[in-house]
């Protein structure tokens, strides 16, 4: 599972200390549509594992909509697993872990009820084995949540399939990789997952030009 976990880590690392006044204000919805797609499903999810966690805001939904006993929530961005500690602090059902993704799926065995991940798929290259990654640790009837960033031809950035992020201030470069929804259903079902939903939305109402990203839902069909 590729992406230059150092890189990435320093990136977000910057980011963090205005990261969630910056969503707030820019209006980034992501992470309430997963919560949407979470009431849809009507799931009741007794384990969580969210990757890519930073700051909390996907965790903070699924608390929302469900009512899990045990969270484990994934960074590689020490500033942002700070801020997650901050917010959760006293709240024992949460465990912020400070890991690459990649390292933390190769390292544990444990599966769980759901696993999301918002906005971390395009940081990795491998899309197959990140997609099996995921599949690999969601319990028999599980689900698993997650977004892409599609090709868009109606937006300068998104029609290209890659773009580098760089910041002169820190030094650091990551690379956004995108995808077709085709080509994000078809990984999914190589993952041996059922696919629920694939859809396309607005994480930025009212951007011009218009921005697109995309969310998917899967099942593990399998029996214990």
């Amino acid at each position: 599972m590729t992406e230059d976990i150092s890189s990435v880590g320093r990136h977000f690392d910057y980011l963090a200390p205005e990261y969630d006044a910056n969503a707030t204000a820019r209006g980034w919805r992501s992470n309430a549509v997963l919560g949407e797609m979470l009431g849809d499903l009507g799931c009741a999810p007794r384990s969580v594992l969210d990757l890519g966690a930073g700051t909390g805001a996907t965790v903070s939904e699924v608390l929302a909509h469900t009512n899990p006993v045990r969270v484990v929530a994934v960074d590689a961005s020490g500033g942002m697993v700070d801020y997650m500690q901050e917010r959760f602090a006293g709240d024992t059902r949460i465990e912020c872990v400070r890991a690459p993704v990649a390292e933390y799926l190769e390292s544990t065995d444990e599966s769980f009820d759901l696993v999301t991940a918002v906005s971390v798929l395009p940081f990795n290259s491998e899309v197959q084995t990140f997609i099996d990654g995921m599949a690999g640790h969601v319990n028999p009837g599980g689900n698993c949540i997650f977004t892409y960033e599609p090709v868009n031809p109606m937006h300068p950035l998104q029609s290209e399939r890659e773009t580098t992020l760089r910041n002169e201030t820190v030094g650091t470069a990551a690379t956004i990789h995108r995808q077709h929804p085709n080509e994000i259903a078809a990984a999914v079902l190589r993952a041996e997952m059922q696919l629920v939903d694939n859809r396309l939305f607005l994480p930025l109402p009212g951007s011009d030009p218009v921005l697109l990203a995309g969310i998917v839902v899967a099942r593990n069909p399998h029996e214990d």
